[in-house]
């Protein structure tokens, strides 16, 4: 049996033994994640009403069945040494995964989000304005970087998609560096780059370079890599867009300082200034996620600090 054919197997056992109530939350499209917790009990996020008790329980016994599938079909083996997993599913979902000594049988288990919005959704939610749009598509036009902070479910990768959208129609070359596959493109010129273990994220967008991207995006930056990628906006490959978790536009370029610093002597604050243009800001509030900060960054001040203007009120 070839390879691609056995993991097609193990992943029909590894749905077979989630059992009908999960994958009917799998199934389910107003569910994001699924989780079963430390006590066994099985608990879902969702887009309508955030995060419910399903009052369901699935037996130790059983989780630990499940992961041990999951670890099988990486090809690696989950025990008292190693005792967490993370993996990604090939429909862009991902498990993570922990035993004892760490905690009882437990895991997470993400959907891919399927939602697709675009800049005119978000002005129909009331998020951004007309006029906000069009500033948005006209940094995109002038081929500006946009910065797209947030918390955990605040809704990032939605957005950037949605500004993708529009980059699109740019018929510019794109070229997508991700850890899991969530960016969405229908634009043919496209080469995604995924990260492995054996080829991290700088290493990925290093690599990026030399396969003649004119735009280059980033599904998230968590670390060093953030060094990379803003040198890569600032030889000529800018027009792109990348997430990146905090919770202002202040705290999210502060955050991006820290991560160069485990790369750089210094935070970089001109690099950040020249080729971060945009500012988008989202939050989680309730069971809705909001844009609440648009801002355009306009440079350094004689005391080295950011000039950011308002642009949502």
């Amino acid at each position: 049996m070839m390879m691609n054919e056995q993991k097609e197997e193990k992943l029909k056992l590894i749905k077979l033994n989630l059992g009908k109530e999960l994958i009917g939350f799998i199934e389910d499209k107003d569910v994001n994640e699924i989780a079963v917790n430390d006590n066994q009990m099985v608990s879902i996020c969702t887009f309508s009403k955030g995060w419910i008790d399903t009052e369901k329980k699935m037996e130790e016994e059983k989780t630990l069945s499940i992961i041990r599938l999951v670890a099988d079909y990486e090809g690696i083996i989950v025990n008292e040494i190693a005792p967490t997993l993370e993996t990604t599913f090939p429909d862009g979902s991902r498990f993570s995964a922990s035993i004892n000594p760490v905690s009882p049988p437990s895991f997470n288990l993400r959907k891919h989000s399927i939602l697709i919005f675009s800049l005119d959704d978000y002005i129909k939610q009331g998020n951004i304005s007309k006029e906000e749009k069009e500033i948005i598509c006209e940094s995109i036009r002038n081929k500006e970087n946009i910065l797209i902070i947030g918390a955990t479910g605040s809704g990032k990768t939605t957005f950037a998609n949605a500004c993708i959208a529009e980059i699109e129609a740019t018929k510019e070359r794109l070229l997508i560096a991700e850890d899991t596959k969530e960016i969405q493109c229908k634009s043919q010129n496209t080469l995604r780059l995924l990260t492995s273990p054996t080829f991290p994220m700088v290493k990925v967008i290093e690599h990026s370079l030399r396969r003649t991207p004119e735009r280059l995006v980033v599904g998230e930056v968590r670390g060093k890599e953030a060094l990379y990628l803003l040198t890569g906006w600032n030889s000529g490959h800018g027009g792109g867009v990348c997430t990146i978790h905090s919770h202002t536009a202040l705290k999210g370029l502060r955050q991006l300082e820290q991560y160069i610093l485990r790369e750089s002597l210094n935070p970089q604050k001109e690099l950040i200034a020249d080729n971060i243009n945009l500012i988008i800001v989202l939050e989680k509030i309730g069971n809705k996620r909001k844009i609440v900060e648009i801002k355009r960054m306009k440079g350094l001040d004689e005391n080295n600090n950011y000039i950011l203007d308002d642009i949502k009120k």
